[in-house]
């Protein structure tokens, strides 16, 4: 398998697929569409500073952060306020606002549940071994 960047010099994601009509391993390129579109790879290793952070089938990581991840519209203030009590997963800014997506265990405040994406297992695989340094 050969390993692609993504987001960073020292973070790498593998994609490799198998299926029943081919036995072998087939590698897959992994760009930002392909982790963004919700349409995952069979399986998946992430890997930071050289070794591998999480790896499985790809549904199922997603699958393990139903009900984890929360979405809301919000102003940059708030949305700096918000950075300082949960873990961003992601965020943008949508017609002046600022769109957030934050990991926790119980709905905050406010705060609309989010269909977990394969962006989502990335990041929060970072987050979960201290590698934040390039996520805002």
């Amino acid at each position: 398998m050969r390993a692609r960047r993504a987001a960073s010099p020292r973070i790498r994601v593998i994609v490799a697929e198998r299926s029943a009509a081919s036995p072998g391993w087939k590698r897959s390129p992994v760009s930002p569409s392909t982790i963004s579109s919700g349409v995952p790879p069979v399986r998946v290793a992430i890997m930071g500073q050289g070794q591998i952070l999480q790896q499985g089938k790809a549904d199922a990581l997603v699958s393990a952060l139903g009900g984890r991840v929360w979405t809301t519209v919000v102003t940059r203030a708030e949305a700096a306020e918000l950075r300082t009590r949960f873990p961003v997963l992601a965020s943008r800014l949508k017609t002046g606002r600022i769109e957030l997506r934050v990991l926790a265990d119980d709905q905050p405040t406010g705060m609309t549940p989010a269909t977990p994406t394969l962006e989502d297992v990335y990041f929060s695989t970072l987050l979960a071994h201290g590698m934040t340094a390039h996520l805002d």
